[in-house]
């Protein structure tokens, strides 16, 4: 059995592992998903018993997708009792963060300013920046 929780700021998972020991289970997270997997080992039976069970034994795995992407290198485990509780920080990523990129230099954040202090965008020509004269027949034809 499962139980997820979407808190605020994390994803809480429960898998409740009943009759399963803390080293027989692996965990692997991946920022959109989660992989438990382990083994039940059968008890031993009296030969000359006859048992009806509905308990399942033997290997085990179950994948949760994610409802959100979550840092997976900050997660976190507890197994008490059966239970196996994880604690997934929920990813933070700066949306559409604009980049000043240079030639020859490494990518930089821009700053971003508050919404009511931002301003149209102030436009420079230099001289570089002013288109060139058509210099053959063929481009003043196409400028006229």
């Amino acid at each position: 059995m499962v139980e997820l929780v979407n808190a605020a700021d994390q994803v809480e998972l429960n898998f409740f592992l009943p009759g399963v020991a803390a080293e027989n289970i692996d965990i692997q997270i991946t920022k959109e998903a989660v992989t438990v997997s382990g083994d039940r080992p059968a008890p031993a039976q009296d030969k000359d018993k006859k048992v009806w069970s509905e308990f399942r034994y033997g290997r085990f795995s179950r994948t949760i997708k994610l409802p959100v992407a979550v840092v997976n290198s900050e997660a976190k485990a507890d197994f008490s009792n059966g239970k196996l509780s994880l604690t997934l920080p929920k990813l933070v990523e700066k949306v559409n963060q604009p980049y000043r990129l240079s030639l020859g230099q490494d990518r930089q954040p821009v700053e971003q300013p508050a919404l009511a202090d931002q301003k149209e965008p102030e436009v420079n020509l230099t001289e570089n920046s002013a288109p060139a004269e058509p210099t053959t027949e063929a481009e003043k034809t196409w400028a006229a």
